[in-house]
């Protein structure tokens, strides 16, 4: 079924509603896009909440985890990638990162979840607090670290999520309700849902915003 909507992606693209969500007090349009089927994925939600944060910290100050909004628009802020090749792409580790500078903004796409996760060898927990804390290390004063998580595919990350043991200074949260819809929701009911079960890929995501003050690593 997904292959034929990455197919039929022409036909179907024109035939989607029209639909939006609200999101810190603006309007953001659901996107809609070939590449990954968005229309079915948590991408729907990801990419224009990426671009809102972009848009107000600027592409100068901008440093992206993991590179996704490359494959949507021509992204002029720095993008860090420890796998993927690219002309405008810095291959790194984020732990051992160091770029002798600072940024207003560090986002991440639902790259998180596989960071300690996916890597080769055992996988390694609490290397996805590390990541938050060197982001953290490289954000300005009135910087902000904000990633997007699927609920449901690291159980490590869900964990520590549950046991508070990363705490953002603020989150949001949206479920699934079906093939097409997302409403916000709370953390508790986030952390129900299952990964690709009853809908393909994510069914709830998390939103999160780290300050760089912010002591998000708990013992």
């Amino acid at each position: 079924m997904l292959l034929m909507r990455h197919f039929g992606a022409k036909l179907i693209l024109p035939r989607l509603p029209g639909k939006a969500f609200i999101f810190e007090g603006e309007t953001l349009p659901y996107f809609y896009a070939k590449y990954n089927i968005t229309w079915v994925t948590e991408r729907v939600l990801e990419v224009p909440i990426g671009l809102h944060f972009l848009r107000h910290a600027g592409s100068n100050n901008t440093l992206e985890v993991g590179n996704v909004l490359g494959h949507y628009i021509a992204s002029e802020h720095t993008v860090l990638d420890k796998f993927e090749r690219g002309e405008k792409i810095v291959n790194a580790d984020i732990v051992a990162f160091e770029p002798g500078r600072t940024f207003d903004l560090i986002l991440s796409i639902s790259t998180f979840e596989h960071i300690g996760y996916e890597d080769e060898g055992e996988p390694d927990p609490e290397k996805i607090r590390e990541a938050i804390a060197a982001c953290q290390r490289l954000l300005s004063p009135k910087g902000k670290l904000i990633i997007t998580v699927p609920f449901g595919y690291n159980p490590h990350l869900d964990r520590y999520l549950a046991e508070e043991r990363i705490k953002p200074n603020r989150a949001w949260f949206f479920e699934k309700i079906s093939k097409l819809d997302w409403k916000e929701t709370r953390k508790d009911e986030a952390l129900k849902r299952n990964y690709s079960k009853p809908y393909p890929f994510a069914n709830a995501i998390m939103v999160a915003e780290f300050l760089k003050q912010n002591s998000s690593i708990e013992s």
